[in-house]
């Protein structure tokens, strides 16, 4: 659906759309480069683009989710500027933000959730620690 929108859209917004969307996966590239994971393939498609890395943290996965995001919305601030590509970036980001995998938000709900069961995992085990009388600073 996507793609038909981008074709009957005239060829300033199609350039504004395509610009708003590199940036976009630029901020996800710039936050796994900038974490030290290697990137093994990138796929640019009509319906999105998809980055294949090695394994990643939760707490890499939340970065790398919501990098993509912040980095649309830090060319908002170009709206004077860049009006049209500050409008596409805007939109891009809110889509990307819904809250359903495989999208951004639904990356970064699924990341911050196994950081809060790991976070949880180890809150019990302290607790476990302190009534069995066992410390690891002895």
């Amino acid at each position: 659906m996507n793609a038909v929108w981008l074709l009957l859209l005239p060829i300033q917004w199609l350039g504004a759309a395509i610009l708003a969307g590199t940036v976009h996966e630029l901020g996800h590239l710039i936050w796994l480069w900038g974490v030290g994971s290697r990137v093994w393939r990138i796929q640019i498609g009509a319906f999105g683009a998809k980055i294949e890395t090695e394994m990643l943290t939760p707490q890499q996965e939340l970065g790398a989710a919501l990098a993509g995001p912040a980095a649309g919305l830090v060319l908002c601030l170009y709206w004077g500027v860049l009006p049209r590509t500050a409008f596409c970036s805007l939109l891009q980001s809110i889509y990307n933000l819904i809250p359903l995998y495989p999208m951004d938000g639904g990356r970064a709900l699924r990341a911050f959730q196994k950081i809060l069961k790991e976070y949880r995992h180890k809150e019990k085990s302290v607790a476990k620690d302190r009534v069995s009388g066992y410390n690891d600073s002895d």
